[in-house]
């Protein structure tokens, strides 16, 4: 058993010891690496501008449509006011019952209408990613 472990130790001096890599990468690894950032960096620089580019149009459209609504309160108003005030000189006879579901209708259309434009004007996203 002696000689078991005398050749054992003998043969240590032949065991090498494997070289620990570097923490700096070689040529090929660097330019990968900075190859790899760049994409990356192309990619974030075409998302921000697709989220700058639907924020811009959705800000667009919301004053479109909230220019289009409020002409359409306003019409829808003035006619009511229209009709009442005809109602009001004789020159148009509505009954009572016409007269209240008339105004009762279009005052709890236009609260409706009213509420719905301000949630959706004065919404926000929980995150800008959802413009994607």
């Amino acid at each position: 058993m002696s000689e078991n472990l005398n050749d054992f130790l003998a043969n240590l001096g032949d065991i090498t010891i494997p070289t620990i890599p570097s923490d700096q990468p070689d040529e090929l690894s660097a330019s990968q690496l900075a190859d790899f950032n760049r994409v990356q960096e192309r990619i974030k620089t075409k998302t921000q501008r697709a989220i700058l580019k639907n924020l811009k149009q959705d800000i667009a459209m919301r004053k479109e449509y909230a220019d289009r609504i409020f002409q359409l309160l306003a019409f829808w108003l003035l006619f009511t006011a229209c009709l009442v005030f005809l109602v009001a000189l004789g020159k148009l006879e509505l009954t009572e019952n016409v007269l209240i579901a008339l105004l009762t209708t279009s005052s709890a259309n236009v609260i409706a209408i009213f509420i719905y434009v301000v949630k959706y004007l004065f919404a926000r996203p929980s995150k800008p990613e959802t413009y994607i």
